[in-house]
C-alpha cells in the first residue's frame, strides 16, 4: 500500500502541474478523515465544485484551488481492491433501494447505520432485463465478503416476499474473494472440495454469477488475467 500511496501523490502532484487541474487525494493516500473516501470528495458533485472550492477545508492536496469548468478536479487515490458487485431481484426499483439501505455501512444516514462494513449501495432498476438490482461496491472484501452481501440481500428480499435470481459482478475480482466465498459455503453446506477449478464452480452456482451472462474465471479473475500467457509481443510498431 505505501507504494501505491507514494505513487498516488507523485501522479496528483505531477497532474496539477502539468494541466493545472485541482487534484483531490482520497483513501489510505488521503491524510484527511472528511474527505478520506471517494463518496466524501464527490459531494456535491461538478455543480457544487465552483463553491466547494473556496472553503478552506476544501483546499486540493495539489493545484490551485481555482474552478476549472472545462475539466472541474481530479480524485486520486490509493485503496485496496473494490469490487463491483450488483444482485438481481425480481422487485421493484424502490424494493431494491430499501434493500441497499438497510446494507450498506452508510445506511439511512448518522444516526441509521447499515449492517455491513466496508459496502456502499444503492438500488436500481435494469429496463432491458426487466429487473431490479441491489448494486454494491465493496471497498474491502477481507471485511466484508461477495457471499455475505448476497446473503444479507436474500434475508432482505425474503422479508419483502421478492425473489432473488443471481448476482454479477462487474468487472475484475481478486482470487481470493471467490476463494473465501467458496470456503463459506463448503463449511456451510459440509462439502468436501479440494480442487480450485470445482471450488470456482461453486461460487458460480451458489451466487448465480452467469444470470446475466456467463461467467468465465480466466477472463473475470485477477490473477488469471495477469499471469495468462500472451500470444504475440506486447507492442507492435506497424
Amino acid at each position: 500500500m505505501e507504494d501505491c500511496i507514494k505513487c498516488a501523490k507523485e501522479f496528483g502532484e505531477r497532474l496539477s502541474i502539468e494541466l493545472g487541474v485541482p487534484v483531490f487525494l482520497y483513501g489510505a493516500a488521503s491524510n484527511t478523515d472528511y474527505r478520506k473516501t471517494l463518496p466524501q470528495v464527490r459531494a456535491g458533485e461538478y455543480e457544487a465544485l465552483s463553491e466547494k472550492l473556496k472553503d478552506p477545508k476544501w483546499k486540493p492536496d495539489y493545484g490551485h484551488p481555482e474552478f476549472n469548468p472545462s475539466w472541474g478536479a481530479t480524485a486520486v487515490g490509493a485503496r485496496k481492491f473494490l469490487i463491483a458487485y450488483n444482485v438481481n431481484l425480481l422487485a421493484t426499483k424502490e424494493q431494491a433501494h430499501r434493500i441497499a439501505l438497510n446494507i450498506r455501512e452508510n445506511g439511512r444516514g448518522d444516526n441509521q447505520p447499515g449492517r455491513l462494513k466496508c459496502v456502499q449501495a444503492i438500488g436500481w432498476y435494469l429496463e432491458e432485463s426487466n429487473m431490479a438490482q441491489v448494486s454494491v461496491n465493496i471497498t474491502d472484501f477481507e471485511v466484508t465478503g461477495i457471499h455475505k452481501v448476497y446473503e444479507e440481500c436474500v434475508k432482505d428480499a425474503q422479508d419483502l416476499n421478492v425473489a432473488v435470481v443471481g448476482s454479477q459482478i462487474v468487472g475484475l475480482i481478486p482470487l481470493q474473494a471467490m476463494m473465501s466465498t467458496a470456503e463459506y459455503y463448503i463449511e456451510k453446506e459440509n462439502l468436501f472440495i479440494l480442487e480450485e477449478d470445482q471450488e470456482l464452480r461453486l461460487v458460480i452456482n451458489r451466487l448465480g454469477l452467469s444470470s446475466l451472462g456467463a461467467f468465465n474465471p480466466k477472463e473475470r479473475i485477477v490473477e488469471y488475467m495477469t499471469h495468462s500467457e500472451r500470444e504475440g509481443p506486447l507492442a507492435r510498431m506497424d
